[in-house]
């Protein structure tokens, strides 16, 4: 049985391999075809750098929720990216779209929680530093990475000073 992290790996794969493009590889990780093997560094500081955020916006709970989606074993026929897929393609009318589930919701958010994780995670691999629209991200930094994924949700709060 795989661990959680391993999991998590063979997830982003899933994801960048049938729906969402490059994640793994701009993460610096590979799948070794031959060992069947993700390798690859670690993914602690773009994954605390998210939490961090969530703790801001006082959502772990969602922040949780979206690891556990990330972090679960899936059966071939229903992987995450066919769930992700279904999900999004469930918003083509109006009627699905007042119907969304928490479920659906937290499948819609992994997108932007991956393109979140990147970006803490390795800022040079994202359209930001690509299109030069902020050369400085070159290299790990919460402070410049975190005013393109913050919560709306934390810079609103009026009663807590965190900018």
């Amino acid at each position: 049985m795989l661990c959680r992290y391993d999991n998590l790996l063979r997830n982003i794969k899933d994801l960048s391999d049938n729906l969402f493009g490059k994640y793994l590889t701009s993460l610096d990780h590979k799948y070794d075809e031959r060992t069947k093997k993700i390798k690859g560094g670690g993914l602690c500081f773009g994954l605390a750098c998210m939490w961090g955020q969530a703790v801001l916006a006082q959502d772990e709970k969602t922040y949780y929720n979206r690891l556990n989606i990330l972090t679960k074993s899936y059966p071939e026929k229903n992987s995450l990216s066919a769930q992700v897929y279904s999900a999004m393609s469930n918003l083509s009318s109006k009627k699905n779209l007042q119907k969304r589930n928490d479920k659906n919701r937290l499948l819609l958010s992994i997108r932007p929680f991956l393109d979140g994780l990147l970006l803490y995670h390795n800022p040079r691999r994202t359209s930001l530093y690509k299109d030069k629209v902020n050369r400085d991200l070159c290299r790990q930094n919460v402070q410049l990475s975190s005013k393109y994924v913050t919560n709306a949700s934390i810079t609103k709060k009026r009663d807590k000073a965190y900018f």
